[in-house]
């Protein structure tokens, strides 16, 4: 008969032990570590910048509410869901599992997520906190892969590069070549 382990923190035993936790809290005396000290910093400056960037939208809803202003509240979100992601990430990294593979991983995405809210507050007209460009700064010194979850921003509504030739925009050389060779008489 097999007896099977149900719950959530067998999954989070395992996979600390599995990934070396009994190691790394051999070395629970010796404190957090530089890098884990600087994304904890980068990760605070990034959220003073979110927040920032909150009170800025705000007002700029206060006076006219807009699409704009949605789509800024949008990337808003994603910038907030991406700062609770790391921190996440970083109290792994406290405990001694695998946060800091994880940070190099979220790291990225965080950049991505505050990019795009700086460019959606610039295509509006908005000011941008100017704790905004140092955490993107920060967040980008990171080595990682980019992100491939972070979608990029619409700044206007419009179809995307990838969209245009079904959405009718610019149609490509060859269809167009194509076409002309059919309209032509025999």
């Amino acid at each position: 008969m097999r007896t099977r382990i149900h719950g959530p923190g067998v999954f989070r035993v395992v996979f600390d032990v599995l990934l070396g936790l009994s190691v790394a809290t051999a070395c629970v005396a010796c404190g957090p570590s530089a890098e884990l000290l600087r994304a904890s910093d980068t990760v605070a400056t990034a959220s003073e910048a979110v927040s920032g960037a909150g009170d800025v939208v705000s007002r700029a809803e206060a006076d006219a509410p807009t699409p704009a202003v949605e789509r800024i509240w949008e990337g808003h979100g994603r910038a907030l869901v991406r700062i609770d992601d790391a921190e996440e990430v970083l109290r792994f990294w406290r405990e001694g599992g695998v946060g800091k593979v994880g940070w190099a991983t979220m790291a990225p995405c965080l950049a991505a997520s505050l990019e795009g809210l700086v460019m959606l507050l610039q295509a509006a007209g908005l000011e941008v906190p100017a704790e905004l460009p140092q955490a993107l700064v920060e967040v980008t010194e990171v080595n990682g892969d980019q992100c491939p979850s972070e979608p990029r921003p619409s700044l206007s509504g419009a179809a995307t590069d990838g969209d245009a030739a079904t959405s009718g925009g610019e149609v490509p050389a060859e269809s167009s070549a194509e076409s002309s060779d059919d309209d032509r008489a025999p």
